[in-house]
């Protein structure tokens, strides 16, 4: 029963940080301007794609019938 009051105490605190928490405004721009991507420092990288390599296709090898175990034989005193 603890359990089920912890979850609900839970969600309805949740709830209210999420109905609460100032979220972030867009920033305005002036009229006329106009957000630009910042240029990436990172150096310039080549993809290297290489060529599909067709595998051969495994086939399955039949079972092997299991062979029926051996009854040991008695032992007779002769």
């Amino acid at each position: 029963m603890s359990i089920v009051i912890a979850l609900i105490v839970v969600l309805v605190v949740s709830g209210l940080i999420a109905k609460y928490y100032p979220k972030q405004k867009p920033t305005t721009l002036a009229q006329g301007e106009t957000l630009t991507p910042e240029e990436e420092l990172a150096p310039e990288t080549s993809v290297i794609i290489e060529p599909l390599v067709e595998t051969p296709t495994m086939t399955a090898k039949p079972k092997k019938k299991p062979q029926p175990k051996k009854k040991p034989q008695p032992k007779s005193n002769a």
